[in-house]
């Protein structure tokens, strides 16, 4: 059976938009419209400290999301608004349970974040950088 798509809404669908207060990718999955039609995104929120539920506006924080991942069937997206449910008031954790973590949860099964490898290598990196520097300098 087909998705519900309402108008370009894809419920159920993955969406990035860059937080230009953090400098990283911020991840949501798209929910239903409200009463008034107004769509929802479900989206670890660090400023709550926890999985809300929240209308697109707040998610976008005055930028343009984009769809980065979208369900093929209602099945799927069935599976991906109810995992997202089941985790609302869940907490957040930089380190643990960031956007990226619950939305590749929500999605795959394993919780990851892509972004938090990169930077903690990069970190890595430079320390090791400056530890080298230090002893060569000697």
């Amino acid at each position: 059976m087909n998705r519900i798509e309402i108008g370009s809404w894809v419920p159920g669908s993955v969406l990035r938009v860059y937080s230009p207060s953090y400098l990283v990718n911020h991840f949501g999955i798209a929910g239903s419209l409200d009463q008034s039609g107004r769509p929802t995104v479900y989206h670890a929120s660090k400023d709550r400290c926890s999985l809300v539920l929240t209308f697109y506006e707040e998610f976008a924080g005055g930028q343009q999301p984009v769809y980065v991942w979208q369900p093929q069937n209602l099945e799927a997206q069935q599976a991906v608004l109810t995992r997202a449910q089941s985790l609302v008031g869940r907490p957040y954790d930089l380190m643990r349970a960031n956007c990226e973590d619950y939305v590749n949860w929500i999605v795959m099964g394993i919780a990851s974040s892509p972004q938090r490898t990169i930077i903690g290598v990069a970190a890595l990196g430079i320390v090791v950088l400056g530890l080298w520097k230090q002893a060569t300098s000697r």
